[in-house]
Protein backbone atom coordinates (compact mmCIF):
# COMPACT_ATOMS: atom_id res chain seq x y z
CA UNK A 1 0.00 0.00 0.00
CA UNK A 2 1.21 3.62 -1.00
CA UNK A 3 -0.23 6.47 1.00
CA UNK A 4 1.01 10.61 0.72
CA UNK A 5 2.27 11.91 3.82
CA UNK A 6 -0.68 14.14 3.23
CA UNK A 7 -3.65 11.47 2.89
CA UNK A 8 -5.52 11.06 5.47
CA UNK A 9 -7.26 7.53 5.80
CA UNK A 10 -10.50 7.31 8.02
CA UNK A 11 -10.58 4.30 9.66
CA UNK A 12 -11.30 0.78 7.97
CA UNK A 13 -10.23 1.94 4.55
CA UNK A 14 -7.34 -0.41 4.67
CA UNK A 15 -9.09 -2.97 5.33
CA UNK A 16 -11.87 -2.08 2.76
CA UNK A 17 -9.48 -1.79 0.28
CA UNK A 18 -7.56 -5.63 1.06
CA UNK A 19 -11.01 -6.83 0.52
CA UNK A 20 -11.59 -5.22 -2.35
CA UNK A 21 -8.58 -6.92 -3.85
CA UNK A 22 -8.97 -10.04 -2.15
CA UNK A 23 -12.51 -11.00 -4.12
CA UNK A 24 -11.54 -9.60 -7.14
CA UNK A 25 -8.73 -11.61 -8.92
CA UNK A 26 -8.60 -9.51 -11.57
CA UNK A 27 -8.04 -6.52 -9.74
CA UNK A 28 -3.82 -4.78 -9.93
CA UNK A 29 -5.34 -2.17 -7.94
CA UNK A 30 -7.68 -0.13 -5.93
CA UNK A 31 -7.79 3.43 -4.13
CA UNK A 32 -10.01 5.28 -1.95
CA UNK A 33 -12.71 8.13 -3.42
CA UNK A 34 -11.30 11.47 -2.42
CA UNK A 35 -12.27 14.57 -1.35
CA UNK A 36 -10.10 16.15 -3.46
CA UNK A 37 -10.66 17.25 -7.07
CA UNK A 38 -7.01 16.67 -8.04
CA UNK A 39 -7.70 13.03 -7.51
CA UNK A 40 -8.96 12.63 -10.80
CA UNK A 41 -11.42 10.13 -11.33
CA UNK A 42 -11.65 9.55 -7.94
CA UNK A 43 -13.13 12.85 -6.64
CA UNK A 44 -16.42 12.36 -4.86
CA UNK A 45 -17.95 15.04 -3.37
CA UNK A 46 -20.18 13.03 -1.77
CA UNK A 47 -19.56 9.32 -2.10
CA UNK A 48 -20.83 6.96 -3.96
CA UNK A 49 -23.16 3.46 -3.63
CA UNK A 50 -22.18 0.17 -5.43
CA UNK A 51 -21.48 0.01 -9.30
CA UNK A 52 -20.45 -2.55 -12.04
CA UNK A 53 -19.97 -6.09 -11.43
CA UNK A 54 -17.72 -5.29 -8.61
CA UNK A 55 -19.58 -4.71 -5.76
CA UNK A 56 -18.49 -1.07 -4.19
CA UNK A 57 -15.96 -1.07 -6.69
CA UNK A 58 -16.41 1.49 -9.70
CA UNK A 59 -14.01 0.56 -12.28
CA UNK A 60 -11.84 2.96 -13.77
CA UNK A 61 -8.65 3.97 -16.16
CA UNK A 62 -6.69 5.93 -13.88
CA UNK A 63 -5.79 5.75 -9.82
CA UNK A 64 -3.46 8.53 -8.35
CA UNK A 65 -0.43 7.23 -5.93
CA UNK A 66 -2.28 9.42 -3.09
CA UNK A 67 -3.34 6.38 -1.29
CA UNK A 68 -3.71 3.19 -3.52
CA UNK A 69 -3.45 -0.69 -2.46
CA UNK A 70 -1.33 -3.21 -5.37
CA UNK A 71 -1.37 -6.51 -6.02
CA UNK A 72 2.48 -7.62 -5.64
CA UNK A 73 1.86 -10.36 -8.41
CA UNK A 74 0.61 -7.12 -10.80
CA UNK A 75 3.47 -4.65 -9.89
CA UNK A 76 6.62 -6.91 -8.78
CA UNK A 77 9.12 -4.82 -6.52
CA UNK A 78 9.61 -1.30 -8.71
CA UNK A 79 5.98 -0.53 -9.60
CA UNK A 80 6.72 3.45 -10.57
CA UNK A 81 9.12 4.15 -13.47
CA UNK A 82 11.78 6.38 -12.11
CA UNK A 83 11.37 8.64 -15.17
CA UNK A 84 9.11 10.39 -13.27
CA UNK A 85 10.59 11.20 -10.15
CA UNK A 86 10.36 12.93 -8.11
CA UNK A 87 6.67 12.41 -8.57
CA UNK A 88 3.72 13.05 -11.02
CA UNK A 89 2.42 11.03 -13.65
CA UNK A 90 4.12 8.12 -12.65
CA UNK A 91 0.75 6.36 -11.10
CA UNK A 92 -0.95 7.04 -14.77
CA UNK A 93 1.57 5.52 -16.18
CA UNK A 94 1.42 2.74 -13.97
CA UNK A 95 -2.59 2.42 -14.52
CA UNK A 96 -1.28 2.11 -18.68
CA UNK A 97 0.88 -0.46 -18.33
CA UNK A 98 -1.06 -2.66 -15.91
CA UNK A 99 -4.28 -2.24 -17.99
CA UNK A 100 -1.82 -2.87 -21.47
CA UNK A 101 -1.15 -6.26 -19.02
CA UNK A 102 -5.10 -7.16 -18.71
CA UNK A 103 -5.24 -6.35 -15.39
CA UNK A 104 -8.14 -3.76 -13.98
CA UNK A 105 -8.38 -1.05 -11.56
CA UNK A 106 -10.85 -0.04 -9.21
CA UNK A 107 -12.11 3.05 -6.49
CA UNK A 108 -13.46 1.15 -3.33
CA UNK A 109 -16.63 3.49 -3.02
CA UNK A 110 -16.83 2.99 0.61
CA UNK A 111 -13.64 3.61 1.54
CA UNK A 112 -13.15 7.55 1.62
CA UNK A 113 -9.59 9.26 2.22
CA UNK A 114 -8.89 13.47 2.75
CA UNK A 115 -6.42 14.83 0.47
CA UNK A 116 -4.61 17.77 1.06
CA UNK A 117 -2.66 17.51 -1.36
CA UNK A 118 1.12 19.26 -2.21
CA UNK A 119 3.23 17.44 -0.24
CA UNK A 120 5.05 15.22 -2.82
CA UNK A 121 7.33 18.43 -4.14
CA UNK A 122 5.65 20.70 -1.89
CA UNK A 123 6.26 24.86 -2.38
CA UNK A 124 9.27 23.42 -4.45
CA UNK A 125 10.07 26.49 -7.36
CA UNK A 126 10.49 23.60 -9.57
CA UNK A 127 7.68 21.68 -9.14
CA UNK A 128 5.35 23.22 -12.36
CA UNK A 129 8.55 22.28 -14.48
CA UNK A 130 8.46 19.06 -13.45
CA UNK A 131 4.80 18.38 -13.44
CA UNK A 132 5.07 19.40 -16.69
CA UNK A 133 8.26 17.54 -18.01
CA UNK A 134 6.53 14.56 -16.96
CA UNK A 135 3.23 15.08 -18.51
CA UNK A 136 4.91 15.25 -21.40
CA UNK A 137 6.33 12.13 -21.00
CA UNK A 138 3.31 10.37 -20.22
CA UNK A 139 1.43 12.28 -23.19
CA UNK A 140 4.25 10.77 -25.73
CA UNK A 141 4.13 7.13 -24.22
CA UNK A 142 0.62 6.62 -23.93
CA UNK A 143 -1.03 9.33 -26.88
CA UNK A 144 -2.53 6.56 -28.74
CA UNK A 145 -4.62 5.06 -25.56
CA UNK A 146 -8.35 5.99 -26.26
CA UNK A 147 -8.74 7.90 -22.92
CA UNK A 148 -6.19 9.99 -23.00
CA UNK A 149 -7.88 12.82 -24.99
CA UNK A 150 -10.63 12.71 -22.42
CA UNK A 151 -7.66 12.47 -19.59
CA UNK A 152 -6.43 15.74 -20.66
CA UNK A 153 -9.54 17.49 -20.88
CA UNK A 154 -10.27 15.82 -17.34
CA UNK A 155 -7.26 17.55 -16.24
CA UNK A 156 -7.83 20.81 -17.83
CA UNK A 157 -11.11 20.91 -16.28
CA UNK A 158 -9.96 20.36 -12.64
CA UNK A 159 -7.40 23.07 -13.15
CA UNK A 160 -4.38 20.66 -13.19
CA UNK A 161 -1.18 22.01 -14.74
CA UNK A 162 -0.48 20.09 -17.83
CA UNK A 163 1.53 23.41 -19.41
CA UNK A 164 4.34 23.75 -16.43
CA UNK A 165 1.81 26.38 -14.12
CA UNK A 166 1.61 25.89 -10.95
CA UNK A 167 -1.72 25.59 -9.17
Amino acid sequence: MLLNSDAFVRPGVVGLLGDALRRTAGLAAVGPSSTSRRDLMQYRRTPRGEYGGMPGVTPTPFLTAMCLMLRRAAVGERPFDPVYAPGYFEDLDLCCRLRDEGWELGIVEGARVHHVGGATTGRDASRGATMARNFATFSARWHSRPEQESLEAFLRAVDAPCDGSVP
